[in-house]
C-alpha cells in the first residue's frame, strides 16, 4: 500500500513536476527533469518505511534499538553522500540506502526480540 501511494506520487511528480518547480522557482526553470524529481518523491517511501519500523520498536519498548536504527540510518546517508559519483547520484543513493539501511536494523531488532519471547515459557511471560 505504502509504495503504491509513493509510485504514484512519484508518477505526478514525473509529469507535473517540473511544471510546478518552473512554476515556483522561476529563476531556476528548466533544471529539475521529472525523472529526478520523481525518484526524489519516491525515495520518500523508505523514509516512511523507517518511520512505521521505529514505531514498532517503541511499541515493543526497545528504545536503544529505535534510536540505533535512526542513528545507523543517518550515519549511513552522510557517509554515502561521499561517493566518487554525480552530485544527483549520490543524493538519490543517499536517500535510498540510508533508510533501508535503517529499517533493516530495526527489522533485525524485532525479529530477534520475537524469537527471544518465543523461546520463553509461557508461564515466565505472564
Amino acid at each position: 500500500m505504502l509504495t503504491g501511494i509513493g509510485a504514484i506520487g512519484a508518477m505526478l511528480a514525473y509529469v507535473i513536476g517540473p511544471w510546478l518547480f518552473d512554476l515556483f522557482y522561476r529563476d531556476y526553470a528548466g533544471l529539475a527533469a521529472g525523472t529526478i524529481l520523481a525518484a526524489l518523491t519516491f525515495a520518500s517511501v523508505f523514509m516512511a518505511i523507517l518511520v512505521l519500523t521505529g514505531t514498532a520498536t517503541l511499541a515493543l519498548g526497545k528504545h536503544r534499538l529505535y534510536t540505533t536504527g535512526w542513528v545507523v540510518a543517518a550515519i549511513s546517508s552522510a557517509a554515502l553522500l561521499f561517493l566518487p559519483l554525480s552530485l544527483e547520484a549520490r543524493v538519490l543513493i543517499s536517500l535510498y540506502l540510508g533508510p533501508c539501511i535503517g529499517f533493516c536494523v530495526h527489522l533485525t531488532g524485532i525479529h530477534r526480540s520475537s524469537n527471544d519471547r518465543s523461546k520463553t515459557p509461557a508461564t515466565a511471560r505472564s
